[in-house]
């Protein structure tokens, strides 16, 4: 009990405001002293270049050169016109088929001429098909000439166009048949769009629940797009379809809709998606090659989306 009491005695004893140190201010402590020289300031941005005729302007996706195309002697019959030309920092040839039927080359930086000649040479099988393919479909994707008698499709029947006075909407499909007032096949191209989304908005949907049901898997959105170069496709808000489907047979919208179906499960064209494909749609290579084969009749209407 002694020995407590006196350390509480010397406790008491202590200040209870101690003298602050006096550190000079002249002289920084070396605790807060930055451990590295304070860094230089940003240097200024480089000022453009005068925009004058004998200076050439860096282009701002690199360097890459364009150059007119020429053309290639296969043989004695067949010479292959090259459009265009573009040089770049890629390492390999490539060659590129336009929708209007134009080759066009792509090659690294110092590429010669003979090279890319005994390329497409080597290529000229693939580059003829295609060329000849391309032309094909330009040739069935020609806008139809909106007079009594042309055929259209619905659903993959062929419906004639037949000049009507009668009552009613400017346009519309009686049996088999479209009407349309002869006032107004000026506009009767559009008329026949808006009509084809009209029944793509109501029948797309309607394939689309009965196969995810069937599936069992939540498609998500449904949408229509003006692609030209995919049927449709599949993203995490849900399917996208091309409205000019609704052209083709039931069973190739079918298709379509189970293809994309099958990516909101898979997401690559593997095996396994194959499989889950032809365990709804055991015959999905005849209609993949109806698309292939008949598909670019349906591109001849655009429509005003």
């Amino acid at each position: 009990m002694k020995r407590v009491a006196k350390e509480k005695d010397r406790t008491t004893n202590l200040p209870l405001f101690p003298e602050p140190l006096e550190v000079p201010i002249s002289t920084p402590s070396p605790v807060f002293s930055p451990p590295f020289p304070p860094l230089p300031p940003p240097p200024l941005p480089p000022l453009p270049l005068p925009k004058l005729p004998w200076v050439r302007q860096p282009s701002p996706k690199g360097r890459v050169q364009v150059k007119q195309g020429w053309t290639v002697h296969l043989n004695k019959k067949v010479d292959l016109p090259i459009a265009e030309v573009r040089y770049s920092k890629r390492r390999t040839l490539a060659l590129v088929i336009t929708r209007d039927a134009r080759l066009l080359v792509r090659a690294p930086m110092r590429t010669t001429r003979a090279a890319i000649d005994a390329f497409l040479r080597a290529k000229a099988h693939w580059v003829l098909a295609g060329l000849a393919q391309m032309g094909e479909r330009n040739r069935r994707a020609q806008a139809p000439v909106m007079r009594e008698g042309t055929v259209f499709f619905f659903l993959g029947k062929p419906v004639p166009l037949v000049w009507s006075s009668g009552p009613g909407l400017p346009l519309r499909l009686d049996e088999s048949r479209f009407l349309l007032r002869p006032e107004r096949a000026s506009d009767g191209q559009a008329l026949l769009q808006r009509w084809y989304l009209n029944q793509a908005k109501t029948l797309f949907p309607m394939r689309v629940q009965l196969y995810a049901a069937q599936m069992r898997i939540d498609p998500g959105g449904i949408a229509l797009s003006k692609a030209r170069t995919r049927w449709g496709s599949c993203s995490r808000q849900g399917v996208r379809f091309s409205w000019r489907l609704i052209q083709a047979p039931l069973e190739i919208i079918d298709y379509v809709v189970v293809h994309e179906l099958a990516h909101r499960q898979v997401a690559n064209h593997s095996s396994r998606f194959w499989a889950l494909v032809a365990s709804f749609l055991p015959d999905w290579r005849a209609r993949r090659r109806w698309l292939k084969e008949k598909g670019a009749s349906l591109f001849s209407l655009e429509a005003p989306l």
